[in-house]
Parts: C-alpha cells; sequence; structure tokens
C-alpha cells in the first residue's frame, strides 16, 4: 500500500464527559457497548450471512493520511482523531476541563557522561541493535584492558543516522551507559569497534511506548513524536535515538522511548 491514501473517521454525535473520562482512566481500552454508532436500517441478510445496510447521512470528523502502510496509517490518524474529541479543537481543552492528566510527551535533560559504544551499518534497527548489543554485552563481560567485569545499565541507547534512501543502510550507535563507578576511568575496550563516547549534555523530548519494540514500532512512535512537536519546539532532524529498559525475558511492564534531541538553534 505504499503511497496510498487512507481517510480514517470517527461518527461525530454528541460528547459524553462520562464516556470519555472512562476511556482515559483505563488507558483509551474501547469497550463496544459505551460508544455511540451511526444508525442504519433495511437490513437484508443474503444466504452467504453478507448483510445490506442502509446508513443515512451523517457528520464525521476525519482525517487524511498518505505515503505509508494501512497500519502506521491508521494507528496516526486515529491518535489525531482522539486528540480532535479529548478537546483538541476551537472550544478547548475538554479533558483538561476534567482534571485529566494527558502528558503528550516528556522533555528531558541529561548531564554530559561518558558511554561505551559501538556503531553499526544496517537496513533495519533490530539487526544493527543485535550485533552492537552482544560487542559491548562482551565488553562488560571482561572483554577489556583490565578484564573487568562491569555492572549492566538501562537503557540501551541507539543513535539512528537514517541513510540516504530507502535502500540504503542506515547507521546506528548503540551504547551502554557506564555506571557511575567507572565514569572517571573506564577500562579501554580490547574490541577496535568498540569505543568510549563522551557524550555531552543533552535535552531530549521523549516518546514512551510498551511492549516488546521492532522496526515498525520504532519507527511508527518517531512519526508521533514528530507530529507532536512539529511547529512547537525545535529538534534535530538528521538523527534519533531510541532506549530500550528491559531484558528480554521480561514480558510485562516494559518501557520503550524515542527521543528527539532539543536544538539549540
Amino acid at each position: 500500500m505504499f503511497g496510498s491514501t487512507l481517510i480514517t473517521s470517527i461518527y461525530k454525535r454528541s460528547f459524553h464527559t462520562s464516556t470519555m473520562s472512562l476511556l482515559k482512566t483505563i488507558g483509551s481500552t474501547f469497550v463496544s457497548s459505551i460508544l455511540d454508532k451511526p444508525t442504519y436500517k433495511d437490513v437484508t441478510v443474503n444466504k452467504n450471512d453478507v448483510e445490506e445496510r442502509h446508513y443515512d447521512a451523517a457528520k464525521w470528523v476525519s482525517t487524511k493520511v498518505e505515503g505509508i502502510n494501512y497500519k502506521q496509517a491508521t494507528s496516526t490518524g486515529f491518535r489525531r482523531l482522539f486528540n480532535y474529541i479529548t478537546g483538541t479543537n476551537e472550544k478547548g481543552n475538554i479533558a483538561n476541563k476534567m482534571n485529566i492528566s494527558f502528558i503528550e510527551y516528556e522533555e528531558r535533560h541529561y548531564e554530559a557522561c561518558r558511554w561505551v559504544s559501538t556503531r553499526v551499518s544496517a537496513m533495519e534497527h533490530s539487526n544493527g541493535t543485535g550485533t552492537g548489543f552482544w560487542k559491548l554485552f562482551n565488553y562488560i563481560q571482561g572483554e577489556n584492558e583490565k578484564e573487568m567485569k562491569i555492572d549492566m545499565t538501562a537503557p540501551v541507547s541507539t543513535k539512528v543516522e537514517p541513510g540516504a534512501g530507502p535502500n540504503c543502510e542506515s547507521t546506528f550507535t548503540v551504547s551502554f551507559y557506564i555506571p557511575p563507578g567507572h565514569q572517571e576511568n573506564p577500562p579501554k575496550p580490547t574490541n577496535p569497534d568498540v569505543f568510549i563516547e563522551n557524550r555531552p549534555e543533552m535535552t531530549v523530548f521523549v516518546q514512551k511506548f510498551g511492549g516488546f519494540a521492532n522496526d515498525e514500532s520504532w519507527i511508527e512512535n518517531a512519526r508521533i513524536l514528530t507530529e507532536k512537536l512539529e511547529g512547537k519546539q525545535k529538534f534535530e532532524t538528521g538523527y534519533w535515538y531510541t532506549a530500550g529498559y528491559n531484558s528480554p525475558f521480561q514480558l510485562v511492564g516494559r518501557t520503550n522511548e524515542v527521543w528527539f534531541v532539543k536544538s539549540s538553534s
């Protein structure tokens, strides 16, 4: 569906504050019995159990998304429409009037510190981070000049520098934060592909999401964060970061983040 156009719509009737409060409280888990639906009539069912329905004219609130696949387009479109029904409209932010806390994104400042890092060229995020992770894991397991084991830290940070085109490799700089006890004088890596990075202080805009992250979810959440920031904040566009906080064996309560670095200009 590359290059296709998708129009996502939500039926527009009256706004029910009790319904929206419930949806917010349970994390937007929709229960069909409490949602308004457009009415239809003259239903007939043919011998193959296919319904024929007639819908009267009605108003819907809609958005158009172009150039991405169906799953990403519906997700992007849904978020725009959900923002509309929760108050992003000319009558004001209804969610705030209901004393509901809804954080669009987080702005976070990191002090300068050292990370151990490695660069990998790959077509996909999963391949780049997978290769980089094991090089860094070997470093903390003793593949360093002091043959010293170093505690694992979180998050695993990956700087993503996109390739020049869809068929070009991207550069992934995978990094482990060096624990405070080794910040001043971390042992030198013995693998020439691994290096100590002096990362300067930076302010980042953060988009969080749960579950097991994959290439599609990283890109989708980067797209969502872009839409949230465009026209409101200045950020670097030539690269971005991903951050994963959990062991692959942790099945629930997982935390993933997309970081955009705040631009000083």
